[in-house]
């Protein structure tokens, strides 16, 4: 992305979306947080959020990272056998 991933609001963006994985290893967050910004990031699990989060923490060098990891096993674990 051009940017020096080690820049402080980088690092802090990271930190923050990691801080919100869910104990079942996926992210989510409910609609209220369009009008409380305090639910930001809070709220059960979801495919497409987790889906979404483990995109930017790979965009940022952390394919590794444990938090990956945890958002990849939700997938799997969570897939129906029709693949949705």
């Amino acid at each position: 992305m051009g940017e020096d991933l080690n820049q402080p609001y980088i690092r802090k963006a990271i930190n923050w979306l990691k801080s919100r994985q869910n104990i079942d290893g996926g992210w989510g967050e409910t609609c209220e947080s369009y009008h409380d910004s305090s639910l930001a990031g809070i709220g059960a699990s979801t495919a497409s959020q987790t889906g979404w989060a483990l995109l930017a923490l790979m965009a940022v060098g952390e394919e590794n990272s444990g938090a990956v990891a945890r958002g990849v096993q939700y997938l799997l674990a969570t897939q129906k056998s029709d693949g949705t």
